[in-house]
C-alpha cells in the first residue's frame, strides 16, 4: 500500500497556520506556527515563532527564530539568531550566531561559531569558536575544542549588537577525554587530555595523562588522577 504524502506547509511574505505533522515546512518571511509542527523538512529565511516544539529530519533556519518549546532535528543548520525555551536534541549541529538554549543541549557534533548562551551542553564532539560573551553551565563530551573565533564577519556584526563585548566563555564544569580550551574561564576542567590555552581562567584541573598550560592562562590548581 503506497504511503500518504503529507501535505507541505509555505508562508511567504507574512502569515500564520496552525501546527502539526506536514511533509515539507517553509517559512520565507515572517512567520508563526501556532503549536507543535512535525516534518521531513524546515526551513527558514526570515523570521519564525513556533508555540509549542518542532521535530524534523532536517532543519535550515536562516534569520531569526523563536522556538516555545523543545527543538529535535538529526541535522541542524542554524544561521542568524535562535532561541529555544526547552531543550535542543539532535545528531549534527552547525551554528554560526547567537544560540539560547534554556535547557539542555544534546548532539553527536557540536559546532559552533558566535555567542552560545546553553544550561548544558554535551555531545561527543563539541567544537566551539567563540565571538563575545558566552555561557554554557556543563560542557560533556569526548573531544573538546574551545577556541577564540576570527575577527572577520561574524565578529563585526556581533560587535554592532547593544551589548558588552568580550571573547569569553564561561562555564562551571568541563569534562572529556581530549579537551583544548582559550579564553574559558571555569571552575573545574576534568579529562585524560587537558590543554588550557591563552586567555583562560581555571580555578581547578584533573587530568589523568597529559597537561598543558599556556604561560598567559592562569591555573589555581592541578591534580593528576
Amino acid at each position: 500500500m503506497e504511503a500518504i504524502r503529507k501535505p507541505d506547509l509555505k508562508i511567504v511574505g507574512i502569515g500564520s497556520t496552525q501546527g502539526g505533522e506536514v511533509g515539507m515546512a517553509k517559512i520565507e518571511g515572517i512567520g508563526r506556527v501556532k503549536g507543535s509542527i512535525r516534518c521531513t523538512d524546515f526551513v527558514l529565511d526570515g523570521i519564525a515563532t513556533i508555540s509549542g516544539s518542532l521535530e524534523s529530519v532536517k532543519a535550515r533556519l536562516y534569520g531569526t527564530s523563536h522556538i516555545e518549546g523543545n527543538m529535535l532535528a538529526k541535522q541542524l543548520e542554524l544561521n542568524g539568531k535562535v532561541t529555544i525555551d526547552g531543550d535542543l536534541i539532535g545528531d549534527f549541529m552547525e551554528i554560526n550566531g547567537m544560540l539560547t538554549v534554556k535547557g539542555k543541549c544534546e548532539m553527536e557534533t557540536f559546532r559552533g561559531s558566535g555567542r552560545l548562551h546553553v544550561g548544558l551542553l554535551n555531545a561527543g564532539t563539541v567544537e566551539l569558536k567563540i565571538h563575545g560573551n558566552c555561557s554554557i553551565g556543563e560542557i560533556g563530551g569526548e573531544r573538546i575544542s574551545i577556541r577564540k573565533g576570527s575577527s572577520k564577519g561574524l565578529l563585526k556584526w556581533l560587535k554592532t549588537l547593544p551589548v558588552p563585548f568580550s571573547d569569553k566563555l564561561s562555564v562551571h564544569t568541563i569534562e572529556g577525554d581530549d579537551i583544548h580550551v582559550e579564553y574559558t574561564k571555569a571552575k573545574v576542567v576534568r579529562g585524560n587530555n587537558v590543554t588550557i590555552g591563552a586567555g583562560c581562567e581555571i580555578e581547578l584541573v584533573e587530568y589523568k595523562e597529559k597537561f598543558v598550560q599556556d604561560k598567559s592562562a592562569h591555573v589555581g590548581s592541578k591534580v593528576k588522577q
